[in-house]
């Protein structure tokens, strides 16, 4: 038996290798397609694998009671501000007129703050109401600032559900994450012909390295690789994206592609 060779390389680096000659052959999770046939040869598939989507597990109580606390956080501040000055505006415009304000700014500015709550959450619990025009307007602005206030919330609730269940997410959706995956891959091309917009890396180790470092919030791939470095902290999606079969490349008209053929016939018939 002669001596062998083996050189690493990308993609497109084994493919062209193969292409021009100065490889026979080209061995890794290279994908089955029409387009790649139109310039090299494959044996027969050998391994059948899928895309998916390996993200971190960021679905965890606590972690998804933290996010949703940091991103509120800003909201919170600014619906403190507004019962504040709400309070000190519905003391204001009724004082004097309002049985349920008190003329005292201490007392009338809590029974304000109360007002302002209950008006913002369109329950009306309670017996205060404005009845000076100015006031009632005053209302009117906090009914409006309460609903979108709420729909604020649900917008905040709906994003934190999407980032912890990102790995199933929907092809539309996609554009909205930082997705990584390898150059001159079957999972780039997807992306591209979905119009998708991946972040591109040399290889996996450099895009799992991405993925540690919080660099974007996604790796699709290979199914079949991504289970290689799947751990507690990291989540392999079950949805598969899209179908594939892998293939041993070899030159167009190579006399190994039927002697592959016979290998692998023989070795996935004992499988």
């Amino acid at each position: 038996m002669g001596s062998v060779e083996v050189v690493r390389g990308s993609f497109s680096e084994c493919i062209s290798s193969v292409k021009e000659g100065t490889a026979d052959i080209a061995i890794g999770n290279i994908t089955i397609n029409g387009e790649r046939e139109q310039e090299i040869d494959f044996s027969i598939p050998y391994r059948d694998s899928s895309l998916k989507i390996l993200r971190k597990d960021k679905g965890s109580t606590f972690g998804t009671i933290g996010m949703f606390c940091v991103k509120m956080f800003p909201a919170a501040i600014t619906f403190l501000i507004f019962l504040v000055v709400c309070g000190i505006g519905f003391w204001f415009t009724e004082r004097g007129s309002n049985e349920g304000i008190s003329d005292d700014f201490k007392k009338g500015f809590w029974q304000g703050v109360w007002l302002t709550m209950t008006t913002a959450s369109t329950v009306g619990y309670g017996k205060i109401c404005p009845v000076r025009p100015a006031g009632r307007v005053l209302a009117c602005i906090v009914m409006f600032s309460g609903i979108v206030l709420f729909g604020y919330v649900v917008g905040i609730t709906t994003s934190i559900w999407n980032e912890t269940n990102v790995s199933e997410m929907q092809l539309n959706e996609m554009n909205r994450y930082r997705i990584g995956t390898v150059s001159g891959s079957t999972s780039e091309g997807y992306l591209a012909s979905n119009a998708i917009q991946p972040l591109v890396y040399d290889s996996i180790d450099k895009a799992m390295l991405a993925l540690y470092k919080d660099e974007i919030d996604c790796v699709f791939y290979d199914g079949c690789i991504l289970e290689a470095f799947i751990r507690k902290d990291l989540i392999l999606s079950e949805k598969s994206y899209k179908a594939q079969q892998y293939g041993i490349v070899v030159s167009n008209g190579s006399e190994l592609r039927d002697k592959l053929n016979k290998i692998l016939h023989s070795v996935i018939f004992f499988l």
